[in-house]
């Protein structure tokens, strides 16, 4: 928690903002628009809550959606936006970079900074060229070969300072008004969820975690299945993509390669991605992601109807 008297211009740019866009609720200060928490970021007592605030909240966080929505990203440790174009190959859009390149970027994305972009840890700690080897768990060597691919990939700019700075066309932690491109689609990407998975990998199984960025493009964005119409509202109308036909997607040679690396992948003993025969093909196994790493829904209903395949609970 920061004292308003030790900001940066940035930050009290932040809080002015904050300041006539949050509302207090059971004593606690939230973002009207993105509804996450914000008493960690900055002392709140003095800020004065608009009257009628209601009007101005982010649709995702009023009437019955509320508590469940505003729980669920809180128990996931809150979230990053996660930019991408519906039915298009995350591998081509990032050419240069392998797959284990993506599972960091994945991971590294959940440091990005409110609007600035900046990479920094929650305490505050600026990631730096010289932190980053840390971070992302590799030698120096090997880190500057990575982040230079990253830069050259557009991902990733150094300041003048050497902080690391994240695109926002590919991640953003801020508001949907901060979305630059109207042809992108996005979905939360959870922080903590994505970090124990990475934290949590031997340097051989991060690859793995690649898999959940690479599906993105292809996950149903109310239902989570993984589907070839991700706009689709209806669950009766959602066509979901088989297992067979996503391997080819995601480039693998065959789809028990892609079964096993998705079964290896778990998280406090839940998988990350199960399974549900399809009833007009019985031969055919469809694929739905866990809403503790991505969910970009914004009905309450249809979010507990998701984690019910899971057996999770509420937050």
């Amino acid at each position: 928690m920061k004292n308003i008297n030790n900001l940066t211009r940035k930050e009290r740019e932040e809080v002015i903002r904050l300041s006539m866009n949050h509302s207090i609720v059971n004593g606690k200060a939230y973002d009207n628009e993105t509804g996450e928490y914000i008493g960690d970021r900055f002392q709140h007592e003095w800020l004065t809550p608009i009257k009628n605030i209601n009007k101005n909240i982010n649709p995702l966080y009023t009437k019955e959606n509320k508590n469940d929505i505003e729980l669920h990203c809180e128990g996931n440790g809150g979230f990053v936006f996660a930019l991408f174009k519906s039915n298009s190959s995350i591998l081509d859009r990032l050419p240069l970079l392998s797959k284990q390149d993506i599972a960091r970027l994945m991971y590294i994305a959940t440091f990005t900074h409110y609007h600035t972009g900046r990479l920094q840890k929650g305490d505050g700690t600026v990631i730096t060229t010289d932190t980053f080897p840390t971070l992302v768990r590799l030698t120096k060597q090997r880190a500057a070969e990575y982040l230079n691919r990253l830069i050259e990939s557009n991902v990733v700019t150094v300041s003048q300072y050497n902080e690391l700075i994240m695109s926002k066309e590919y991640f953003l932690r801020g508001t949907t008004k901060d979305i630059e491109s109207n042809n992108i689609n996005y979905t939360r990407l959870f922080k903590k969820t994505v970090r124990d998975l990475f934290q949590k990998a031997s340097s051989r199984e991060i690859t793995h975690l690649s898999t959940i960025y690479m599906t993105l493009p292809y996950i149903n964005l109310y239902h989570n299945i993984i589907s070839y119409n991700p706009h689709e509202k209806d669950v009766d109308m959602v066509r979901a993509m088989d297992t067979r036909v996503l391997a080819s997607e995601l480039g693998y040679s065959s789809y028990n390669k892609l079964t096993a690396m998705l079964n290896k992948l778990t998280i406090d003993n839940q998988s990350v991605f199960t399974y549900y025969i399809d009833v007009n093909d019985r031969r055919k196994r469809n694929v739905v992601v866990n809403p503790r790493v991505v969910y970009a829904g914004n009905n309450a209903n249809q979010l507990e109807s998701v984690k019910g395949m899971f057996n999770t609970k509420s937050t």
